[in-house]
C-alpha cells in the first residue's frame, strides 16, 4: 500500500485510467477537463469505461459529464454518493479528490493552490476484491443519466455559479412529497439549539492556527463570518454522529426567542478534535441538501414548530445543550408517523395470521410475513415513507423505530412460542438484503389466537 498526496494523485490516476482495459470510477464531483486530467480521454477501449457520479449534486459539472459519454464512457447517477475511487488493472486508488483542477492538481505549481488532498494506492488482491464488490453494489443502486437529468443538472450548476456556489434548487417540501426521492433524507437531522453567538477562545485560536489543516481557502471565505464547528465542554459526553451527517441547523438567542435557520451543515470527515477544555466537531457548510433548499415561509414554518416543540418541553437542554437533535424526517411527520407506524406493523401481524391460517407455518413468520407485505406497493412505499428510504440500508436509524415491533406484533397475533438456542436465549436468524436485518425463530404458534379479533 502506498500513500499519495498532491500531485502524485493525479500522477497515479492518469496511469491506472489511461491503460488498456477496465476502468471503473466512482467519483462524486468532476469539474471542466477532467476528462484529459485523469487519462479517460487517452483510454483506447472506453466502452470498457464505468463512472458512477453524483450528477444531480449542484456541484458536477454536466458538460464533462456529456464529454466522458461522447467518448463512449458508460456513464451512471448515485444520490449522495461523496467517494473518490478508481479501480483498474488489479490495483485501486481510494481517496478524498474529486475530478476536478483542485482535486487533481496536475503538477507541484498546481498542488501548491489546490485543495489538501491524500489517497491510498493498492494492489492488495483482498482488498481490490472487497473495493470491487462495494463498487457493483453502488453501480446497481446508481441511475442511467437521461437528457433531462443533463438538463436539471445545468440549471443546478448554472444556479450554483451565479451565487457563488450557493446556488439552491427545488423546495424541500416538495421533494419530500415524492417517495421516490425520500432517498434523499434518511441521513437529514434537524439541530436546533441556543446559542450565545460565542466560540471560546481556544477554539478560535486553534482553527486560526490550523485551519490549513481541514479547510481550502475556498471554503474558508465561504464561511464568512461563521464558525465551522460545533463545540463541546468536556464535562459533556461524546457526540457520536458520524462524519458524513448532515444537519439542517437552526437556533435562538433567548430562552422562549424565536429561532433561526443557519443552513445545512456536514460533519467533516476527521475525527473530533480534543482541546484543552472543550472538544471540536469540525464542519462544511453545504450550498443545499441533496439538490433541496428551505424557501422563506418553510424557514418561518420549521422555526415556528420548533419553538413550539422546546417550549412544551420546557426549553430543556439535552446533555450537549440542544433543544432538538432528532432525524428531520421524524420531527416533520410526527404526528403522522404514529398512524403510518401502527398501520404498518398491524398489516405484517395479519399477513402472519393468514399465512398460519392457510397452513404456511414456518420458523421464519416474521420475515414471510414482511415479504408478503413488500408485494403491496402501498406498504412498501409507506415503508420507505416511515424510515426516510433506504429500506435496505442497515445503517438507516429510522429503522429501528419500527424493525423491532414487527416480531413483537407477529408473535402476539399467532401466540407463537420462541425457539430457544443452547444457551437458553431466543434463537436468532440474521439476513442480508431485507428490510430486517435479523428476527426471532418461533417453534410453534397457537390456532386459537387465529380467532381473537
Amino acid at each position: 500500500m502506498r500513500f499519495l498526496s498532491g500531485a502524485e494523485i493525479q500522477a497515479k490516476v492518469r496511469q491506472l485510467a489511461s491503460r488498456s482495459g477496465e476502468v471503473r470510477a466512482a467519483v462524486a464531483y468532476w469539474g471542466k477537463g477532467a476528462t484529459e486530467r485523469t487519462g479517460l480521454a487517452e483510454h483506447d477501449r472506453p466502452e470498457t469505461v464505468r463512472v458512477i457520479c453524483d450528477l444531480l449534486s449542484g456541484a458536477c459539472n454536466p458538460a464533462e459529464i456529456e464529454e466522458l459519454a461522447r467518448l463512449g464512457v458508460t456513464v451512471r447517477t448515485l444520490d449522495r454518493l461523496h467517494a473518490k475511487v478508481w479501480i483498474a488493472s488489479g490495483q485501486v486508488i481510494v481517496g478524498s479528490a474529486n475530478a476536478s483542477h483542485n482535486g487533481l492538481p496536475g503538477d507541484d505549481d498546481e498542488a501548491a493552490n489546490a485543495s489538501i488532498e491524500a489517497a491510498v494506492l493498492s494492489r492488495d488482491p483482498g482488498l481490490v476484491r472487497k473495493v470491487a464488490d462495494w463498487y457493483e453494489d453502488q453501480w446497481c443502486a446508481s441511475s442511467a443519466i437521461e437528457d433531462r437529468h443533463l438538463k436539471q443538472a445545468q440549471a443546478m450548476w448554472n444556479r450554483r455559479h451565479r451565487s457563488g456556489g450557493r446556488g439552491f434548487t427545488a423546495p424541500l417540501t416538495d421533494k419530500i412529497r415524492k417517495p421516490t426521492s425520500l432517498d434523499r433524507f434518511h441521513s437529514l437531522r434537524l439541530l436546533a439549539y441556543f446559542a450565545d453567538d460565542y466560540s471560546s477562545p481556544e477554539a478560535v485560536e486553534y482553527v486560526g492556527l490550523n485551519r490549513g489543516l481541514y479547510f481550502s481557502d475556498e471554503e474558508w471565505r465561504e464561511f464568512g463570518h461563521e464558525d465551522p464547528w460545533y463545540e463541546w465542554c468536556l464535562s459533556a459526553p461524546e457526540w457520536r454522529h458520524r462524519p458524513g451527517t448532515v444537519f439542517m441547523d437552526f437556533s435562538c438567542t433567548a430562552e422562549g426567542g424565536g429561532f433561526t435557520f443557519n443552513g445545512f451543515w456536514q460533519i467533516r470527515d476527521c475525527p473530533t478534535v480534543p482541546l484543552e477544555n472543550v472538544r471540536l466537531t469540525l464542519l462544511t457548510k453545504l450550498p443545499h441538501f441533496n439538490g433541496c433548499s428551505l424557501t422563506k415561509n418553510e424557514e418561518k414554518d420549521i422555526a415556528r414548530r420548533i419553538g413550539e416543540v422546546a417550549e412544551q418541553w420546557g426549553y430543556q437542554p439535552d446533555d450537549f445543550g440542544s433543544y432538538i437533535d432528532k432525524s428531520f424526517l421524524e420531527f416533520w411527520e410526527e404526528d403522522a408517523r404514529t398512524e403510518l407506524r401502527q398501520k404498518l406493523v398491524d398489516k405484517v401481524a395479519e399477513a402472519a395470521r393468514e399465512l398460519c391460517r392457510n397452513d404456511q407455518f414456518d420458523p421464519s413468520l416474521t420475515l414471510r410475513a414482511i415479504r408478503a407485505c413488500k408485494e403491496d406497493p402501498e406498504w412498501l412505499t409507506g415503508y420507505a415513507r416511515f424510515v426516510g428510504g433506504g429500506i435496505y440500508d442497515q445503517a438507516n436509524p429510522l429503522k429501528r423505530k419500527i424493525n423491532p415491533a414487527f416480531a413483537r406484533h407477529v408473535k402476539s397475533a399467532v401466540g407463537a412460542k420462541d425457539q430457544i438456542d443452547e444457551n437458553g436465549n431466543p434463537a436468532r436468524q440474521h439476513v442480508e438484503n431485507e428490510i430486517i436485518q435479523s428476527y426471532t425463530l418461533f417453534e410453534d404458534y397457537d390456532p386459537e389466537a387465529l380467532e381473537t379479533p
